[in-house]
């Protein structure tokens, strides 16, 4: 697994295909339509560089996106200005999400587990916000490997089988996730 991290900027319209332009465009948020033409301007580099990929066009695969050229897999996650773009030669998810100070984790720690919900109880202070962002970059990386959505019940967190790379830069959390 490879992960690649950069600031988001604008790509140029080379950078990009004609049909993801006009998705771009159907997008209402112009943070999002940004975000997203950053992630296949990056995507396209990366796939043309470390694999050789000239032809970069990306289908959804039930609500997975997946490259025309298979030759590897890959998830983009964004957050605050930054971009993740991990790849892998099997199924991979990455979330990178802003360490939000000012984020009420205890109101979300709500929605997991009630063992999940104890072990948060039981640490101290200082460490739930580095707990939280662990476990919640853990489990969207999960939704994303497992190409599903966030659900509005419980969460559940996907642990069997899975492995987690969790990691920080700066004020951000990141965690990729693969299958065993």
């Amino acid at each position: 697994m490879k992960l690649f991290i950069e600031k988001i900027t604008y790509p140029s319209e080379s950078e990009v295909s004609s049909l993801e332009l006009e998705y771009a465009e159907s997008l209402k948020s112009p943070k999002r339509r940004e975000e997203f033409l950053c992630g296949r301007a990056l995507l396209r580099r990366i796939a043309k560089s470390e694999y050789g990929c000239e032809n970069i066009e990306v289908k959804i695969n039930g609500k997975k996106p997946e490259l025309v050229c298979s030759s590897f897999y890959f998830s983009i996650s964004h957050s605050h200005g930054l971009i993740a773009l991990a790849v892998s030669d099997k199924p991979v998810g990455v979330d990178i999400e802003y360490i939000d100070p000012k984020r009420d984790t205890g109101k979300i720690i709500k929605r997991f587990s009630l063992e999940i919900q104890r072990e948060y109880e039981e640490i101290s202070e200082s460490e739930k916000k580095g707990y939280f962002y662990n476990l919640w970059t853990s489990y969207e990386s999960c939704i994303k490997l497992r190409g599903e959505t966030i659900s509005t019940r419980e969460f559940d967190m996907c642990r069997d089988n899975v492995l987690f790379v969790t990691q920080r830069k700066e004020n951000y959390a990141l965690t990729c996730a693969s299958f065993r």
